[in-house]
């Protein structure tokens, strides 16, 4: 089965690629499994495929990769290279992490791993001191290497570590070793991003510091402004739907009412003659003469309204829906990692800015102040400088990924105009609407086999606006009411608010909801 699935994948690449179209793996096998999935008669999922069949899903998935402007294929196509992109960049940016990990460890056994022959081995403890500088030369994340720089961690080496302190250290242990190594990288570190800041030094260190704080800013800014215009985006095209469906419905309803004033007048002009007919054969009979005449002028008027459009255009606005939400879906989803690790980040600058600050204050105006007052001090400098390259990591991650995103940002061509959304007998229609609109059809003697698709989710012939009763339904589900719940604001939603029923079963669109 494995070897069908992936003759079928190469057979869609290929297909396309003669096209000249260029698809991946995943997004044929993606594709291929909707075309699967839309027709389970003919394409049995506990079934063995036939050759044929298999040909099928071939062509169908190729016929539907080569499709333009179509939302629901530009809908998949984004899942799949969003969800692609994010995992290839978090994993990338966790690999750059271990690598750096891994250089740190490296480094650190073969410094703590040397030993004297005896109290006049100068070659070893050369050799140490030559390992330690060549680690502080790759301690500093995103450091360039040159004579400058090479002058300057040499000079702040013997500055904090002497040479003199090199017997000294090769006799501790393993850990203790250890420990101090990572310390005198990040003292170093630290000193050599003050010397920066005060213009004496720092060289082959980025501004690591302030662009982070930057793309943070600019990137937050960006998501916001782009999930702040598709959310309008959304809410214009739910309106724009539910005003199609509130016409269609309508102009259904006038033409109802109409059908019953017909049978009313000739009941009437029936009473009047004094016939004794059936009062059904004549309103049958009634009915027939009526539908030989032209239409009233008011229901010819609504059918040619300009406003109303067809089932069609109603439809790709759906599907223009369903691609905007999930586009704001990722969008939201990137926003609430960015502003998590933008605040991360303000953090840490500010912490960074807050220690150059002490610092300065300790050594301004001082011939000499106490190591053991000032190296602490570099030594958190340091710290915080690596936490902030850990997060720079992640966060420019996440920038790639936004970028993929945007390449979906108009990728077909937009059906709705802003004069049809901008009417202003546009509201928003709730489940109380769709109960008013039947049960007031049903007072003006409506018959009940013409309600429209709302009236599966007609509320009990109980409900008040004031007052709706607990009510239990034959499936066993209940009905729960603010007025008789008591803790009706704290009950938990699950499917943040959605009905999962709905869900699958509602051929449209659903309605955007409050969770709290």
């Amino acid at each position: 089965k494995m070897e069908e699935i992936k003759d079928v994948v190469q057979k869609i690449v290929k297909g396309c690629a003669v096209a000249g179209i260029n698809v991946s793996d995943v997004l044929s096998a993606f594709v291929a499994r909707t075309v699967l999935e839309a027709d389970t008669t003919t394409f049995a999922l506990d079934k063995k495929k036939l050759p044929h069949q298999l040909d099928d899903v071939v062509v169908q998935s190729i016929e539907r990769l080569l499709n333009r402007d179509d939302p629901a294929l530009e809908m998949i196509k984004m899942q799949v290279d969003y969800d692609s992109t994010y995992l290839r960049e978090e994993e990338d940016a966790q690999k750059k992490l271990r690598l750096r990990n891994k250089m740190v460890a490296a480094h650190k056994m073969a410094i703590v791993e040397v030993e004297m022959i005896d109290a006049n081995d100068f070659e070893a403890l050369t050799t140490l001191y030559r390992k330690i500088f060549k680690f502080l030369l790759e301690f500093a994340p995103n450091s360039k290497t040159d004579k400058v720089v090479e002058r300057e961690i040499a000079a702040a080496l013997e500055s904090v570590f002497p040479r003199v302190g090199l017997k000294t250290f090769i006799q501790l242990s393993f850990e203790e070793k250890a420990t101090q190594l990572m310390e005198l990288s990040r003292i170093i570190l630290g000193i050599r991003l003050f010397n920066r800041e005060e213009g004496r030094g720092g060289a082959g260190l980025d501004n690591m510091d302030k662009d982070s704080n930057l793309l943070a800013n600019v990137l937050s800014q960006d998501i916001a402004m782009e999930v702040e215009f598709f959310s309008d985006a959304c809410s214009k095209y739910q309106k724009a739907i539910i005003k199609a469906h509130n016409q269609k419905r309508r102009r259904r309803y006038e033409q109802e009412m109409e059908e019953l004033q017909r049978r009313q007048e000739a009941k009437e002009r029936k009473d009047a003659d004094g016939d004794d007919e059936d009062d059904d054969a004549f309103a049958a009979a009634a009915l027939a003469a009526a539908a030989s005449q032209s239409p009233p002028k008011e229901v010819a008027l609504k059918v040619h309204d300009p406003n109303e459009v067809s089932d069609m255009v109603v439809e790709r606005w759906s599907k223009e829906l369903a691609n905007r939400r999930q586009y704001l879906g990722f969008l939201k989803t990137l926003q609430e990692e960015i502003n998590l690790s933008k605040s991360k980040i303000q953090q840490i600058y500010e912490k960074i800015q807050l220690e150059l600050v002490n610092v300065k204050a300790l050594v301004s105006n001082k011939n000499s102040v106490p190591k053991e007052v000032v190296y602490p001090r570099f030594d958190s400098i340091g710290t915080v400088w690596l936490q902030l390259y850990e997060e720079v990591v992640i966060m420019i991650a996440r920038s790639n990924t936004f970028q993929a995103l945007c390449k979906y940002r108009l990728s077909f061509n937009p059906t709705l105009t802003e004069n049809y959304y901008m009417d202003g007998s546009i509201k928003e229609v709730s489940l109380i609407d769709g109960y008013e609109a039947n049960t007031a059809r049903g007072r003006d003697g409506g018959s009940a086999e013409a309600k429209d698709d709302v009236g599966r989710y007609d509320l009990p012939d109980s409900f008040d606006e004031e007052i709706l009763p607990d009510v239990m339904y034959p499936s066993g589900a209940t009905l729960l009411s603010v007025m008789t719940t008591p803790d009706f604001m704290l009950l938990p939603l699950e499917f943040q608010g959605y009905c999962p029923w709905t869900i699958v079963e509602a051929p449209r669109p659903l309605l955007s909801c409050q969770t709290t």
